[in-house]
Parts: structure tokens; sequence; C-alpha cells
């Protein structure tokens, strides 16, 4: 992010106009996306708080827009079945809203704030907000809220906090298991399943159909700089036990430039060499909210061309970015993905390849039976490799909010992007308060 007085050359290579936040003030203003020395910036001026130009997309505007055509047209029957009103406009009234063109294909049901470590990088800490430990049956409540207003065949995501600091939480896996819910994803920093084998058993034989585990890299410097802590030996732990709990896993790497950004192709290695329990590898771009909200510069950004360039070279080419599709249900700005099987030889092979989706009837159901097919423990020996880059309120997309597909069920009984739920001005404050 840079502030300053825009040049009019700039005007030229403006490719996209949709609106943003202000990072100071959170207010709702207009975003234009240019070209610069091969990369795609979003510009926008807030007339108190004065102008910004953020990274958005390492390639150039042809790649760009090839991109977003290549994630084609989403048609989805019953978006919203009970679609708030809107007052304020997209992204102050979030609920989810009229304005929302995209159905739910996952929701994140947050458990609790409270954790096991205290991390320097956290996404959902709230420093203004107590203890947040809602009983099972208020999280049922909610999680029966998003049913009525969606479906119950959509995934959920246990979500925190560290949901694993709760005792009860195979309790809350059978109970949304009872009410339909038949893939529940738990998502979770290791320590606890990696140290009790029962307590993960528990949760599989309740209902939890995959584990969605934190893991940066292969070097304890790099959970040091993200949980504080050395964390290393507490992760490979808990693939093992996942391994005899016979339950799949997830790898959960956030890429920080200068961090684990050259991990990358290490980090596949060790998914390879875990498979079939591990079931895919599913990259975030950092992104600066929660209590990480300092005003980034650009060289701190990685964004999904990077990311895709650092696999192809640490892999040798073994994974490539024409392998990976841009996003089939939510915009194509936000996520990428690509399916491999291992060949005997111990090398992965695409079973997908960029090019051009179409339209993509029932996207949001279609994401949804994916997931569950390809993440659940299997001896199949195929991986998911993929991402989402969450925004923040630097590079927040109005367009892109309205077709998120992967939203925070919140104790209100609105249901927020988690975008929107998660982003956090340059002075704390968010949007929506709390983590729920």
């Amino acid at each position: 992010m840079k502030r300053g007085f825009v040049v009019m050359s700039l005007i030229n290579n403006v490719v996209r106009e949709t609106k943003s936040l202000c990072p100071d003030c959170l207010k709702t203003i207009k975003a234009s996306i240019y070209e610069k020395n091969g990369a795609m910036y979003m510009y926008k001026v807030c007339e108190e708080h004065g102008e910004f130009h953020t990274l958005v997309w390492e390639d150039t505007k042809e790649n760009y827009l090839e991109w977003i055509e290549y994630g084609g047209e989403a048609r989805d029957q019953n978006v919203n079945s009970n679609p708030r009103p809107t007052t304020h406009n997209c992204p102050h009234d979030c609920g989810i809203c009229s304005d929302h063109v995209q159905n739910i294909s996952t929701a994140a049901l947050m458990t609790t704030n409270v954790c096991d470590v205290n991390c320097p990088i956290c996404f959902t800490k709230d420093g203004q907000q107590g203890v947040y430990k809602p009983s099972n049956e208020e999280l049922l409540n909610m999680a029966s809220h998003y049913q009525d207003t969606f479906s119950s065949e959509h995934p959920i995501e246990l979500c925190g906090g560290e949901p694993t600091t709760r005792d009860d939480l195979p309790e809350l896996a059978k109970g949304l298991r009872e009410m339909g819910f038949d893939h529940i994803q738990l998502n979770t920093n290791g320590i606890r399943i990696s140290k009790d084998l029962d307590f993960l058993k528990a949760l599989k034989e309740s209902g939890v159909t995959v584990i969605y585990l934190g893991f940066d890299g292969f070097s304890d410097k790099v959970y040091e700089k993200k949980y504080g802590r050395k964390m290393l030996d507490v992760k490979l732990k808990a693939i093992e036990n996942c391994k005899t709990a016979e339950i799949g896993v997830v790898l959960v790497p956030v890429v920080m430039k200068g961090v684990n950004d050259s991990s990358l192709g290490e980090i596949i290695e060790i998914a390879k060499k875990n498979m079939p329990t591990v079931r895919g590898v599913y990259f975030q771009p950092v992104s600066f909210f929660g209590n990480y909200p300092t005003a980034p510069s650009n060289d701190e950004r990685i964004t999904i061309p990077g990311v895709l360039s650092c696999l192809e070279e640490q892999t040798c080419g073994e994974v490539k970015k024409v392998h990976f599709m841009p996003a089939g249900s939510e915009h194509a700005l936000c996520s990428f993905n690509a399916l491999y099987a291992l060949n005997k030889d111990n090398t992965l092979k695409a079973v997908t390849k960029y090019g051009p989706r179409g339209i993509n009837e029932d996207s949001a159901k279609k994401v949804s039976e994916f997931n569950k097919r390809s993440w659940r423990y299997s001896k199949m020996k195929t991986l998911t490799i993929g991402g989402m880059h969450f925004q923040d309120v630097w590079n927040i997309d109005v367009e892109r909010l309205r077709q998120c597909r992967l939203c925070i069920i919140s104790e209100d009984e609105r249901i927020i992007p988690l975008c929107t739920k998660y982003v956090t001005s340059t002075k704390g404050e968010k949007l929506y308060s709390g983590i729920s």
C-alpha cells in the first residue's frame, strides 16, 4: 500500500471499476484496478484520509482479465431464501443481504475465542471481546438457522479460537451430524490432537470428517514467526495421529513473503510423503486483518500468481501454473485449485488444466460435493492443491464479496462473508465485532 498523488497516466491503464473501503474509517469508496509494470493494483481515494495503492495481482493485465474470464459464470438456484434488506449497502449490510448473488457452499461455526497459543499473527482475535464460549445448544441453534436459510448438504467448519480447547467438541459434532450435516471440518492448530489420540478418535466417531491443519513449513523459524513458539513436532505428530485414526487431513499454509514463500515446494513434498491421509494442501496468501492490521507495503504482499510461480519453481515444474483453475463458485479472483494423482514414481500427475469454465450451474453445490469426495479419508492417492486469497481492508473488492460462498454463522442469526467479518481498519476497528 502506498499513499500519494495519482498520476494521470494511470487512467489509461484502468481495467475494472469496483467499490472498496477506506482502510482508516471503513467508509465505502470507489476503487479502480489498474496495471503498472506488469502487475495489477487497486487505487482508491477517501476524501478524508487520502489515496491508497495496493498490489492485487502479480501478473499482467492480460493474465488478470483472462483468469477472470476463465472463471466462468456461476448460476445457482435459491441463493438466499430470506435476504436481509439493505440500508447502508455492501459490505455494511451483510446478513446475507439481497445484494448477494451467490449461494453458500460452506459456513464456519465459531465455537470459541479461547486458544491454547497466543499467536503474534491471528486473523480472528478481537481484543475488545471477553471470553466467547457458547453452549452446544446455542451453537446448534446457530447451525439450524444456517440450515433453514440454505441447506444441511453444505459443509460446516468448526473454528475458533482453537475449537479443541472445548472438551465437549465431540458432542457438538454429534449434534451437527444428527441435524443432517454430513461433512464436518475441524480447523485446528493441531496441539491437542497431537497428544490426545482418544480425543481425535472421538471426534471422528462423532462426525468430524476432515482435519484442516495449519501447516506453514518444515522449519520452526516459520512457526516462531506465526505462533511465537516452535510447532513443527506438533504438526508432524498431529498428522501421524490422523493416520492412526484414519481421518483425512488438509494442510493449510499461510504464505508470508520472506517468511515461508520459499518453502511451498517443501510443503508439497510433506503432503506427498503422507498421502493418502493428507488429502490436500490449501494455501492462504497472508491477509492483514485481526491483530495484524498494520499498513503493509506492496513488497510484503503475495497474491495468487505469486503463489503459483513459487509452486512451479520450487517443485521443478511438477506442479505448474497451467494445472490450476480459477474459482468455479465464488469470484474468479478469490481462489485457485488443481487435482493430482500420485504416479508410481512418486511424482504428481495433474488431472486438471487451465482453461475456460463456461457456465457453472449449481456451482456452490458442486464445490460442496467435490470437497466431500476429495477431502475425506481414502486409500486413493489423490491430492488437491489450491488456495484462497482472503481480502483485507486494503484490497477488499465489493464485487468479490457479493459472490462469496464462505461465510461465518453469526450468533445474531446473520450469515456474514468471512472477508467482511474479519476486515480490520488501521485503528483495529471492525465492521462486525467479535468472532461470531
